[in-house]
């Protein structure tokens, strides 16, 4: 037990603190869920967090605030200006300290907070139901298998928000990059974005012009950690009423308004229930790309996609694609991996035939097809656990032509495969 400035404080009511501290606020469950497991936590472990916050109220250390039946059961516990101060002591935060925000804090190193005001610390009132799915999005964080078993990183808004300077019209201006939350995902940085359907199209589209300007603006810094991706997340409920649609929406807004961006920086949706599959896939890209030769070889062998057991496959920097013969032609296979929604799997498709496509079919630079005459491209798009959502009709949004127009074969041309079939 702890004394502090007059209060005595058991090891698990300083942890408790510590969390609140971290996430700002949670209700008792999801506390529950931070302090033990996320998935096997047991009635007696969340009683001893009800028992001990209740200690904790009485001490004045930690408020709540009762949660509308619309938003969740319980109450939202946060802590009060006292415990932050308290809190803030017991981690030796000192005075105007600094901090990254990256959790979970490896016991090695400084705590990695800062010493906020406690107005800018104290979580959204008027936004709770959002607060509290982003505390559900981090807590879902700790059931992710990484291959090198390493905890995924990951900080609030209070961290990942940055002033930024952009020119328009002649003028410089000050805008803020502020997404709600930022993770790592193999050392690449991604923005989270926790989204209600809330916004319009364009609401979104004015969000992605934000994004635009930041990118601009670390372009012209030369920033040395880029942001590699923007991760949408829903409630898991959204996957049967309307998700494709919200997608379509989401995903035509970042097509015509990234620019140049929507070729280095992915854009995925996943529902809250998907987003350890999701973070998964996203962290074997790498290392899953050295089994597409294999993963294609038995495709073509399995479909009897080739009549002839006779193909080329090829991995570039950028791309991996295969070539199949049947007597006198051949077919172009280009070949990726993609999650439920992603945008890579379009802007790869485009950029495959804008920069790879006409150099594939000259057979002066290919030998290989030379005496057979090109047939078509087809994709092969290799999944993990739910098949791919391919929008084809951009007509309703605006999408720029160039942009539209070749993805609207995209889906009748594209062969899906599973790499996790369900037996």
């Amino acid at each position: 037990m702890t004394y502090l400035l007059g209060y005595n404080l058991t090891s698990r009511a300083e942890t408790i603190l510590t969390t609140l501290l971290s996430y700002r606020g949670a209700t008792a469950k999801q506390l529950t869920q931070l302090v033990f497991s996320p998935s096997t936590f047991t009635l007696s472990e969340e009683k001893s967090i009800y028992n001990s916050l209740r200690k904790l109220k009485d001490q004045g250390l930690v408020s709540a605030h009762k949660l509308q039946a619309n938003v969740a059961n319980g109450s939202l516990y946060f802590l009060t200006s006292r415990g932050y101060e308290i809190t803030l002591d017991l981690l030796d935060i000192d005075e105007g300290k600094k901090g990254s925000g990256w959790l979970p804090h490896d016991h090695f190193s400084e705590f990695p907070l800062a010493d906020l005001p406690y107005e800018i610390y104290s979580p959204p009132k008027k936004q709770i139901a959002h607060h509290l799915m982003l505390t559900e999005f981090f807590i879902r964080l700790e059931q992710v298998k990484t291959l090198d078993r390493e905890p995924v990183l990951h900080r609030s808004n209070l961290y990942a928000s940055l002033k930024y300077n952009y020119k328009e019209q002649g003028f410089m201006k000050v805008n803020r990059y502020r997404p709600d939350g930022e993770i790592r995902i193999n050392t690449d940085r991604f923005a989270i974005e926790i989204d209600r359907a809330m916004e319009s199209h364009e609401q979104l589209v004015s969000k992605f012009k934000t994004y635009k300007q930041y990118l601009d603006h670390c372009r012209d810094t030369q920033e040395s950690d880029p942001l590699r991706g923007i991760i949408f997340v829903v409630e898991s409920a959204r996957r049967f009423h309307g998700i494709r649609k919200r997608w379509t929406s989401i995903l035509s807004a970042f097509l015509k308004t990234m620019g140049e961006y929507i070729d280095e920086v992915n854009l995925i949706l996943c529902p809250m229930d998907n987003v350890a599959r999701t973070i998964e896939l996203e962290g074997r890209r790498g290392v899953d790309e050295v089994k597409k030769m294999e993963i294609v070889t038995s495709i073509f062998k399995k479909e009897n996609i080739v009549k002839k057991n006779i193909y080329h496959y090829t991995e570039s920097k950028e791309f991996s694609f295969a070539y199949t013969f049947n007597h006198s032609t051949y077919k172009i296979w280009f070949c990726e991996m993609s999650h439920e929604f992603e945008s890579g799997i379009y802007t790869k498709y485009l950029s495959f035939i804008e920069k790879s496509l006409s150099a594939l079919k000259d057979s002066k630079k290919h030998p290989v097809i030379k005496d057979h005459s090109f047939e078509r491209l087809s994709p092969i798009i290799v999944y993990d656990h739910f098949q791919p959502f391919i929008v084809t009709n951009f007509e309703h949004y605006n999408v720029n032509p160039p942009l539209a127009k070749p993805l609207a074969k995209f889906k009748e041309l594209t062969y899906f495969h599973n790499l996790n079939p369900v037996r």
